[in-house]
């Protein structure tokens, strides 16, 4: 079965099997609309994006994370909406959604809807607790944060800033470009601004987290990537648990910055806050700030393994196939073909069925998109 220490693979669609390794200890599909391919799709962009994070030192080996693929979410008195993808925290459990065709296409062949809702798993180590929107009035920015930041380590892990363009279905006005789901750049809003107040949701508003720290990554050498990404990391362990600002998470990186790089990278970051409009909310500068009290260690350094980091993700085979026989061999990455945005995305309350969501107050979903559409992918057994 699909399944290790990290992750279960647990089918919502066609019969509900879980696929088997062949007699060649592969797992193969030969239909990619199929709940074999987006089982196996599953599994191995949730494991390429583990590697990525225990690469940059965070220890993931025994998480046993249920996926849900092929799911949907149903709300009472609504129909089953199969144009999500989400984050359980207190089931600890990842549901990505096949796509209808009306809203979104491909959700479950495409690396990006994986990537976010493990990015939340991952944030969700120093964040976890959160309000159902945004309290402006109050500086209260942790839903915003929560997206930008699964936003940003997608695009990091996958150097491609344009988050899930291949979900995307022309007309349906979920992405926030023709080609994107949401941006890392060029977002078209700062902080404060009439846009930026405009935003159908906290998703949206993440855009301006993702945007800051995607500015400041881009002004670095390839060689810092792995030193700037760790940073950005092991500022969640500096941040508060809750009722998180804008200002709260860029005086974290500034902290985080400081004991990693001897603040190397501070100056780039704020004067990208400062671009994006959240400079007042920043308490301090680069020489002179109150540093927060360290809770802990999500990322340790000793277990960190640059190798080959500016690469990005690793490709997986996708096999092509004939008549049953192998016709030709080519790579999928996990950057390539991205290009959709959405506006959309939602938080709420409901059930799904098999997961007893009954004293969990809060559900992060995110509507998402696909890299390489391939006619038949296999991932080796272990």
């Amino acid at each position: 079965e699909l399944t290790n220490s990290r992750f279960v693979v647990r089918p919502y669609d066609g019969d509900g099997s879980q696929i088997k390794a062949n007699s060649s200890k592969e797992f193969a599909y030969s239909d990619a609309n199929s709940s074999a391919a987006r089982q196996i799709h599953a599994f191995s962009f949730a494991n390429r994006m583990f590697d990525w994070y225990e690469s940059l030192g965070v220890d993931l080996s025994q998480e046993n994370i249920k996926i849900f693929s092929g799911g949907y979410v149903e709300i009472p008195g609504q129909p089953k909406n199969y144009d999500q993808a989400a984050y359980y925290p207190t089931e600890k459990a990842i549901l990505i959604g096949k796509g209808s065709g009306q809203g979104f296409k491909n959700m479950g062949l495409d690396i990006d809807v994986v990537a976010h809702e493990v990015g939340h798993f991952i944030v969700f180590k120093g964040i976890n607790e959160i309000s159902l929107d945004n309290d402006e009035a109050n500086q209260d920015h942790t839903p915003a944060i929560h997206e930008g930041l699964a936003d940003f380590f997608t695009f990091a892990a996958t150097g491609d800033s344009c988050l899930a363009e291949s979900i995307c279905v022309a007309g349906s006005g979920f992405c926030v470009t023709d080609q994107c789901l949401r941006v890392g750049e060029d977002i078209g809003f700062t902080f404060g601004s009439l846009f930026y107040n405009q935003q159908p949701s906290f998703h949206g508003k993440g855009q301006l987290v993702s945007a800051i720290l995607w500015s400041a990554r881009k002004k670095q050498d390839k060689a810092d990537f792995f030193a700037y990404d760790q940073v950005i990391l092991n500022a969640l362990d500096y941040v508060p648990n809750g009722d998180v600002s804008y200002g709260d998470l860029m005086v974290g990186i500034m902290a985080s910055d400081k004991e990693l790089q001897n603040g190397k990278f501070c100056n780039d970051i704020l004067n990208s806050a400062k671009e994006f409009g959240i400079e007042e909310l920043i308490d301090g500068d680069c020489a002179e700030f109150n540093a927060p009290n360290k809770k802990g260690s999500i990322v340790n350094t000793d277990n960190a393994d640059e190798g080959d980091y500016s690469s990005g993700i690793t490709s997986i085979t996708a096999i092509e196939q004939s008549g049953g026989s192998n016709i030709s061999t080519d790579k999928i990455s996990a950057g390539s073909s991205r290009r959709s945005r959405n506006k959309g995305g939602c938080a709420v309350i409901g059930l799904h069925q098999g997961l007893d969501l009954s004293s969990n107050k809060l559900l992060i979903f995110l509507l998402i998109f696909l890299p390489s559409f391939v006619p038949i992918c296999r991932i080796r057994k272990s």
